[in-house]
């Protein structure tokens, strides 16, 4: 356990509050029929049926999905409207455990908006990226969203003659945002920039093919070891008979060589992620050709495929979408896939498909069976007295939870943090799976001038993520503030002053049943009015919190 310097008093009561964690689950809209999702050969899972996400009389592409620190659920994608579906929005929706918002607007103008990507940094400040053709070509862009604040005003990331389209955001665990995204000249190249300390850095070409070799639509994606990932559909030949998907890993020092993780003739918009038992996903769209009148015909499957060893190999590839042996007119394409896993421990795989009986185009989705996580977390945290003199008490309480399917130890600290003066009290913990506690803390506060000052302390609560916790945002909780007043601070008005020492002079020598006694200015709790607490007042004059 850590320690400080000064060290709370903790108390010895423990309340215990036993309750069952309910795992989310996205709202089920109409099920799709003759469709058999297949489970992958290299990991448990079994998928469900297929839902449909939106049901607008419009088209809508390239989704982009998050959980955020708080718990919501955003979806992002593109719309374009019926009247002129080249009029691109970025729009999303939210969900937060119970309900799905309306759907809201990211980014709007009269032009092209598309391919959104979202990422969340350390600080909970949530990024998307998109492509905009608003300047004449298409540009990136980006935007932040600040719960108290909401969106800020578009950033463009890039300012080039070529266009720019597809893109990508990791946020890195060393606070950094990294932006991927390819580059339309000659051929197609895959460009990025790392926002640290700040500042962007220069732009850097990740590759540097030559036609009729295309680099397209990355994605990217900071695996547990570290490593950033960028995978990407390349096509190698000028009659697009060979588009495959490859990918290249960052060390933290260097790139690594270029890996080829497909052969079939077609694949395009890969995703990549990795779940909370370490395992790689990667799932795109193939071209797959059936049978037809006149021939020629062809439809868009999404695949998958798994590693367990952090790409050392790969499992065989599984046909999600299962229309292979489709026939006019069902013959359906899902094409731009995106996957994450949420904290209900399942996967959520999210693409657009024309499978709406009017032929638009719609977002669905299909999700795991909950996987098996270590997941713990602070549900809430609440302090006592809003307002002591230093050298009192208050008692903090503060509910934890096991959102996870294993027994789990684990600690937990409470703080009372005033700028950089910390007191800290620790206790270890053990939960059942679905339980929850709650944890009652004593805090003796500070009344002399060798520990920490009087101020308003800032109460939270935080549990180091566990050694297989794969998500952590929730590890943390902030309470409500606790006053610490000065020791001589008689009037509790936050200072020490003639007023304080007044007040102490008119119950001098009084004791409890005196006509001027006043128990405010018993300082030193002795049940008498003396010297003693004049020399309190005197110590801390001209104090102010």
């Amino acid at each position: 356990m850590r320690r400080t310097q000064w060290k709370a008093v903790l108390a010895i009561a423990l309340v215990v509050v036993i309750s069952s964690s309910e795992a989310m689950s996205v709202r089920s809209l109409s099920q799709t029929s003759g469709v058999s999702p297949s489970s992958s050969p290299s990991v448990n899972v079994s998928w469900s049926a297929l839902q449909r996400f939106t049901l607008t009389q419009e088209y809508d592409f390239d989704p982009a999905i998050i959980q955020t620190f708080d718990g919501t659920i955003w979806v992002f994608w593109e719309l374009g409207p019926y009247a002129n579906p080249w009029f691109q929005s970025i729009v999303y929706q939210t969900y937060n455990g119970t309900t799905w918002s309306t759907r809201q607007t990211a980014a709007s103008s009269q032009a092209q908006n598309v391919a959104p990507s979202v990422a969340q940094l350390k600080n909970g400040t949530l990024y998307l990226s998109y492509a905009s053709n608003r300047t004449g070509t298409f540009e990136i862009f980006l935007k932040r969203y600040n719960p108290g604040t909401g969106w800020s005003s578009d950033y463009q990331l890039t300012n080039t003659a070529n266009n720019n389209v597809v893109s990508a955001l990791v946020a890195a665990r060393d606070g950094s945002l990294w932006a991927f995204w390819d580059r339309q000249t000659t051929t197609t190249n895959l460009y990025y920039k790392v926002w640290r300390n700040g500042a962007w850095s220069s732009e850097t070409a990740l590759t540097n093919d030559v036609a009729p070799i295309r680099d397209q639509q990355p994605t990217a994606y900071q695996t547990a070891d570290g490593n950033i990932w960028v995978a990407w559909s390349q096509v190698q030949d000028a009659n697009l008979n060979k588009v495959h998907i490859m990918y290249e890993v960052y060390n933290g020092v260097s790139w690594g060589s270029t890996v080829q993780l497909t052969f079939s003739p077609q694949d395009t918009h890969p995703a990549l992620f990795q779940d909370s038992n370490r395992t790689l996903w990667m799932t795109w769209s193939r071209e797959i050709s059936y049978a037809c009148t006149g021939g020629g015909c062809t439809q868009q499957d999404i695949i998958y495929n798994t590693s367990t060893n952090n790409g050392a190999s790969w499992g065989s590839e599984v046909n999600l979408t299962n229309d292979v042996s489709c026939a006019d007119p069902n013959c359906f394409d899902d094409d731009q896939p995106t996957m994450a896993e949420f904290t209900d421990g399942k996967i959520y795989l999210f693409w657009s498909s024309n499978r709406d009986p009017q032929n638009y185009w719609n977002l669905y989705y299909i999700t795991t069976n909950p996987l098996p996580l270590h997941n713990v977390a602070v549900t809430k945290v609440v302090g006592g007295s809003a307002k002591l003199r230093g050298g009192g008490s208050v008692t903090i309480n503060v509910t934890v939870a096991n959102k996870g399917y294993y027994g789990e130890t684990f600690e937990l600290d409470v703080w009372a943090t005033n700028k950089t003066v910390i007191q800290n009290v620790s206790r270890g913990v053990y939960l059942d799976p679905g339980g929850s506690f709650t944890l009652s803390f004593t805090w003796k506060t500070p009344s002399n001038r060798t520990g920490p000052p009087p101020g308003k302390y800032v109460i939270s609560a935080s549990i180091p993520p566990l050694p297989n916790e794969y998500f952590t945002g929730d590890n943390n909780a902030t309470g409500n503030k606790v006053w610490v007043l000065p020791p001589g601070d008689v009037n509790f008005d936050g200072s020490v002053t003639i007023s304080d020492l007044g007040i102490v002079a008119l119950a001098y020598k009084s004791t409890p049943g005196s006509p001027n006694w006043n128990p405010q200015a018993d300082l030193d709790a002795n049940g008498s009015v003396g010297i003693d607490d004049l020399s309190i007042v005197a110590l801390w004059y001209h104090t102010v919190t």
